[in-house]
């Protein structure tokens, strides 16, 4: 009988405790709190540990051995950098539950301005209160009720605020124009390109066209290859930019060409690097394009430069000229549509040349020590295959008529 007469006591015993726990009855008040963070927030990192600062049963008076933790608090977070506080109000559970709430809100309150007579930035500080809602411990007994009569100020590093991703900047480079350089030639370039060399009175871009058997044959180029091999001359262009430089975007030089004479030209780019003969670009390729009426060369250009159009073609025929008392340096044939050149070399005393086919208009071209260009005047393109003498020149250059083979040459009488 004993036994079970225990079991009314203990109930009994504990009830106290029970009532603090659930107190039915009390009306429910919402806590005042900070806005939850979002569940994908990372929890901030705590810099101290929490500092507790009690207070007495229905007191917000901070008492004489709080005020000790929170100057020192103070003192060390002077030590410290990018950090927030955030303070909150609690009571343990006697009591009305309204009264809590507000005394919460007091003891919050007079921390929160005690320290920030004491400097800390009210800017970086938060605070809360919850009356009763949060217990640290449960409110079974005195010791337990008096750890819940506080105000707690957690330390956290700030959160640096995420830098806002990038507005999109409109792109006002995209996109090319095109502009007429003279002489048929066209050049695209980048818009922003356009903008910065050539708009307005600018003219921060040129380029130069040397086209045609005569402008060719008296210009400062060099008139043939390293091999004396036949060169079809389609154009010269000679792109000159400001001061040199490149330019940010590559651009592109349009040579238009008669389809007639050009339709079926096997086109390359050349460059001088000497000033005797060209050479192959072997870093640069041109597009052609071409239709029933048409030929288009186009020209990648990025820096200043001198690049020649043209087709390498090995002649199959060999003719020789003689000269008598000339001080001739150089020898050419030319012929129009297309423009082709074909350079003599000197062997022995005779100019020898290696040729296809030259249509009815082909001229000869001479150059004197002097750098002295000029045509052959008179001379028809007969009998050249027996070869032919050249004598010493008038003043104006004008040399008797020979007769030279056009047979030899692959013309049609």
């Amino acid at each position: 009988m004993k036994k079970l007469a225990l079991i009314p006591m203990l109930a009994l015993a504990l009830l106290p405790a029970m009532e603090a726990l659930a107190q039915p009855g009390r009306p429910a008040v919402p806590p005042t709190t900070s806005p939850r963070p979002a569940a994908n927030k990372p929890k901030p990192k705590e810099i101290l540990p929490a500092v507790q600062i009690f207070f007495d049963v229905n007191k917000d008076v901070i008492k004489k051995a709080e005020f000790e933790k929170l100057d020192k608090l103070v003192e060390d977070l002077k030590t410290k950098a990018d950090f927030t506080v955030l303070l909150t109000g609690h009571t343990d559970s006697t009591g009305d539950p309204e009264f809590n709430l507000a005394l919460s809100e007091r003891r919050v309150s007079n921390v929160f301005d005690y320290l920030s007579e004491k400097g800390l930035d009210e800017n970086i500080m938060e605070k809360a209160f919850f009356g009763e809602a949060k217990p640290r411990e449960q409110n079974s007994d005195e010791d337990k009720r008096m750890k819940n009569r506080r105000v707690e100020i957690t330390i956290f590093y700030k959160e640096k605020p995420k830098p806002e991703p990038p507005k999109p900047v409109a792109d006002t480079c995209k996109g090319d124009t095109t502009i007429s350089m003279g002489n048929g030639v066209m050049m695209r370039m980048n818009i922003c390109t356009w903008k910065t060399f050539m708009a307005g009175n600018k003219k921060g871009i040129k380029v130069d066209l040397t086209q045609g058997v005569s402008d060719i044959m008296n210009s400062e180029y060099p008139l043939r290859n390293a091999k004396y091999q036949n060169l079809l001359m389609a154009g010269i262009l000679k792109i000159s930019t400001p001061g040199d430089s490149c330019l940010a975007q590559k651009a592109t030089v349009i040579l238009p060409l008669e389809a007639e004479c050009y339709k079926k030209a096997k086109i390359s780019l050349f460059e001088t690097k000497t000033k005797n003969y060209w050479e192959p670009n072997k870093n640069t390729r041109p597009n052609i394009l071409k239709d029933k009426t048409s030929v288009k060369v186009e020209i990648p250009v990025t820096c200043s430069g001198v690049v020649a159009c043209a087709g390498v073609y090995t002649g199959k025929n060999r003719t020789k000229f003689k000269t008598s008392d000339l001080n001739i340096t150089e020898l050419y044939v030319a012929s129009e549509c297309p423009t082709m050149l074909i350079p003599a070399r000197k062997v022995g005393s005779s100019w020898e040349i290696m040729y296809d086919k030259l249509n009815g208009e082909a001229k000869v071209y001479a150059k004197t020590e002097d750098g002295t260009t000029f045509q052959i005047q008179g001379a028809e393109l007969r009998n050249l295959k027996h070869g032919f003498t050249l004598s010493k020149p008038k003043q104006n250059r004008v040399f008797k008529k020979y007769k030279l083979s056009s047979k030899s040459l692959g013309m049609n009488d």
